[in-house]
């Protein structure tokens, strides 16, 4: 998975490079970060700050990529350790090609997500973000006036919007070109995760908040039982689980394993 490799390899940077800098946070997890930062890697989100700065030698481009602007920026005066995930930038190449090829973008995903504000940078001014089923109608005017038009997504948008709006477009919009870039690996876990509601009493939804991957997992949960999503072992102080017979443990794909464990043991220690 693009975060959980970025995630290593950036630690793994540390043993060949010096004044290591990741430009912006590499996985949307605190906790991850909290370890980051532990073993001397700068976290900065301000690209003017990376460039003015003489101490930074080496910037980490994270999982989530960048627009080619930021990325011509850093390089010129710093090395880049470029991370992006695979699956990224298969996107990124695919809204370049489509608006070189004079076609109008549509993006499903979350406008301030830096995924997707990378994946923009690669697209003309010919571009619509949706972030979900309910802004489809800003589309009718679009299919209106443009000959061509593609539909790609962020890698972790929620397979339940990205099908909606696919099978919208089948009855409504039929020339739209329809690309599939969910990425699969949150998917497969969410699958996992479906499985596993259907089973249990309650799910305990293990992340960080700020984390894309994982709210939409924890809403899907919730559609199949009562769910809750956990960040610490002190936000199950608030939940009556003794309620329950069965308890299911999930993570997001951004979730470090030690985070579910932590919760695992204190669960296992609690209910035997």
């Amino acid at each position: 998975m693009g975060v959980k490799n970025a995630f290593t390899k950036s630690l793994d940077s540390l043993e060949k490079y010096k004044n290591v800098c990741c430009y912006g946070e590499i996985v949307h997890n605190r906790f991850a970060l909290e370890t980051l930062i532990e073993r001397g890697i700068k976290i900065i989100a301000d690209i003017n700050e990376i460039i003015n700065d003489d101490a930074i030698e080496n910037v980490v481009v994270r999982a989530h990529g960048i627009t080619p602007g930021e990325e011509r920026l850093l390089r010129s005066n710093k090395n880049v350790i470029d991370l992006t995930c695979p699956n990224v930038k298969k996107i990124q190449i695919l809204a370049q090609k489509y608006s070189n090829d004079d076609y109008f973008v549509i993006i499903l995903g979350k406008k301030d997500h830096p995924e997707v504000k990378g994946i923009a940078g690669y697209c003309s001014d010919k571009l619509l973000i949706i972030k979900n089923i309910s802004e489809i109608k800003a589309i009718e005017d679009i299919y209106n006036k443009y000959d061509k038009i593609a539909f790609i997504s962020q890698t972790t948008a929620n397979p339940n919007d990205f099908d909606a709006i696919v099978e919208y477009f089948h009855k409504y919009y039929q020339k739209i070109e329809i690309n599939n870039t969910l990425c699969k690996a949150p998917i497969n876990i969410q699958n996992e995760t479906i499985s596993l509601a259907q089973k249990a009493d309650v799910m305990l939804i293990i992340g960080d908040k700020k984390s894309a991957n994982t709210t939409a997992l924890f809403d899907i949960s919730r559609l199949y039982c009562e769910s809750y999503f956990i960040e610490t072992i002190n936000d199950l102080e608030s939940i009556d689980l003794d309620r329950f017979e069965t308890i299911g443990v999930s993570g997001g794909s951004s979730t470090p394993q030690k985070q579910i464990e932590d919760i695992e043991k204190y669960l296992n220690k609690k209910y035997p």
